[in-house]
C-alpha cells in the first residue's frame, strides 16, 4: 500500500472492528465461559483502490452442543482509508433484494468444505422465504450477520439462515 497513514488507519479499523465484533461481544455475554474461534482470512479483492476480505469459519462457547459457522467482512477504499458500505456499490431498494432471491447459487463453508447440511436449493428457498420488507431493512440498518465483499466479478452478500442450514448463506450476485 502506497500510503502507510492509510495502511494504519485500515488496521486499526480491522483490528478493533473485528475484535470487537467476533470476540469482546462474545465474552461480554459469558465472561466466564471459554471462546474458541476458528477463521480464515480471504483477500477477495486488492486493487490500487478497493480491499476486500472475508473472515469465515466457526466459534464455539464451551458447554455449547456444537461450533456455529460465522461470516465477518470488510471493504475498504486505499485512497483514504475508510471503510466502504455496501450502499458505496448498490441501491438498497426492492431491486436488490429481488436479485439476491433470484440468484443462482448460494454457499456455506460446510458446503465449501464438503461436509454441508444444506444444498443450494435449500438455500435459496430459505431466502426466497424471508420476508422482502425484513431483509431490506436488515440490509439497510447493517444488522449483524448480514455483511457483503468484493471480488472481482462478483458482490458477495451473506444472509443469515437457520442453524440446521449451516447458519448462513453466501449469495454471488454478478457485476454488471
Amino acid at each position: 500500500m502506497q500510503n502507510r497513514n492509510n495502511e494504519r488507519k485500515i488496521n486499526e479499523s480491522i483490528k478493533n472492528t473485528v475484535l470487537k465484533d467476533l470476540v469482546y461481544n462474545s465474552k461480554k455475554l459469558y465472561p466466564e465461559l471459554q471462546l474458541i474461534t476458528t477463521m480464515k482470512c480471504q483477500v477477495t479483492l486488492h486493487t490500487d483502490e478497493i480491499f476486500s476480505f472475508v473472515l469465515l469459519g466457526t466459534s464455539y462457547i464451551e458447554t455449547g452442543m456444537h461450533p456455529n459457522y460465522g461470516v465477518y467482512s470488510m471493504t475498504f477504499n486505499i485512497t483514504n482509508g475508510l471503510q466502504l458500505e455496501l450502499s458505496d456499490f448498490v441501491d438498497i431498494n426492492e431491486e436488490f433484494i429481488k436479485n439476491i432471491k433470484n440468484a443462482k447459487r448460494a454457499t456455506t463453508i460446510p458446503m465449501m468444505e464438503g461436509v454441508a447440511t444444506a444444498t443450494n436449493e435449500q438455500l435459496m428457498d430459505l431466502i426466497n422465504s424471508k420476508d422482502d420488507d425484513m431483509l431490506l431493512k436488515a440490509f439497510k440498518e447493517k444488522w449483524g450477520g448480514y455483511k457483503f465483499y468484493i471480488t472481482p466479478y462478483s458482490l458477495v452478500v451473506s444472509v443469515p439462515t437457520y442453524h440446521a442450514a449451516d447458519d448462513f448463506a453466501l449469495v454471488e450476485l454478478s457485476s454488471k
